[in-house]
């Protein structure tokens, strides 16, 4: 199974995991397929990982096309998404499938045990690297 680490604000955090938001919207994103598990690591203030949710479905689209899809199961608005894509040429939707909050996180100085810092935007774990394999075991203990 694949595993991808994914900084977002804290709210969005919250929101997938009380499962108000169904879609995460990104410029660009790694190359992903269903069943992929994706790691939430809430930005600062929290500076956390906070819990995560398996990918149920990316569609690659221009924005317009992925606002008009998902519009009606996601907390933001029309001018949120509009401005957050603005002019790109395409975009990208994951949609949100069962999902964990964490009993007890991941600090952000426990993270940085295994990798300088958290990515800007995602990271995949590859579980041939030591590191990213301990990260991994500790995330389980923390279910």
């Amino acid at each position: 199974m694949k595993h991808i680490l994914l900084s977002i604000k804290p709210k969005w955090a919250r929101e997938i995991l009380a499962g108000t938001k169904k879609w995460e919207f990104r410029k660009r994103f790694c190359d992903a397929e269903k069943g992929t598990r994706i790691i939430l690591y809430s930005t600062a203030p929290e500076k956390k990982i906070v819990g995560e949710f398996i990918l149920d479905d990316l569609m690659k689209e221009h924005p317009n096309e992925l606002v008009n899809i998902t519009l009606h199961e996601t907390p933001h608005t029309l001018e949120e998404l509009s401005d957050y894509f603005g002019k790109a040429p395409t975009g990208v939707a994951l949609k949100i499938g069962n999902k964990i909050k964490y009993k007890n996180p991941v600090t952000l100085d426990e993270l940085r045990k295994f990798m300088k810092q958290p990515p800007m935007s995602s990271l995949i774990l590859d579980e041939n690297n030591d590191l990213h394999r301990k990260l991994l075991a500790l995330i389980k203990e923390r279910r």
